[in-house]
């Protein structure tokens, strides 16, 4: 366990609108993906950027989790170590199966072969994309490992959001990302969590401090 204070409680302007920048144009291209598959326009809100130490996130996911989870979570490596996970629950993963394939709503709190084919497929997407772009535009090396799929039951702890390669000596923050996306009245809400230690993020940030 850390013995000394958290170093970061929150992201300046500057950091907040890069992240949200960033996430924004890989978000973007997610959404023509969609259109094209889908021949329909996909509308989507401008994603909110927060930043918290990952105890604190598994604590509020675990108090309003009302269904089950799904979680696309990729390890990555270079100059950050930690992970990125692409978080929906359920009936969110639902309304994304509707979106990408036409298959009627699933009836029942379980997830089928169409939806956890669209859920990895969406989710690989999403991720490759933000890593590649804060490789590219914050001229960092990362590395990214192929995506894992995950089902967490709505009663069961989510302590495997835990990242297991990263130094627990650190404080582990999860920096957050809520992004909205819709096609007719179906909505999809879901969350880009990158888990990173004290060290990482410090270089993400120190990356960043220099457009300032």
């Amino acid at each position: 366990m850390p013995s000394t204070d958290p170093l970061f409680s929150h992201l300046t302007e500057l950091q907040r609108d890069a992240f949200t920048e960033l996430v924004n144009i890989a978000t973007g291209r997610v959404a023509l993906y969609l259109e094209a598959l889908t021949n329909h326009p996909i509308h989507l809100t401008v994603p909110e950027v927060h930043l918290t130490q990952l105890d604190n996130l598994i604590t509020k996911l675990e108090k309003k989790l009302n269904s089950p989870l799904a979680l696309v979570r990729q390890s990555i490596a270079g100059s950050i170590t930690g992970e990125v996970l692409f978080l929906l629950e359920f009936t969110n993963a639902a309304n994304l199966n509707v979106i990408l394939t036409g298959h009627p709503p699933l009836q029942r709190e379980r997830f089928d072969s169409s939806t956890r084919d669209v859920i990895t497929e969406v989710g690989n997407l999403l991720l490759t994309n933000c890593l590649s772009l804060l490789g590219e535009v914050l001229d960092i090396h990362v590395l990214f490992f192929p995506p894992r799929l995950r089902f967490i039951p709505y009663d069961a702890s989510i302590n495997t959001l835990q990242p297991k390669k990263i130094n627990s000596d650190e404080h582990i923050y999860a920096l957050i990302t809520d992004i909205t996306f819709s096609q007719d009245q179906h909505v999809v809400s879901s969350q880009v969590v990158i888990t990173l230690n004290e060290s990482s993020l410090k270089t993400l940030f120190t990356a960043i401090s220099k457009y300032e």
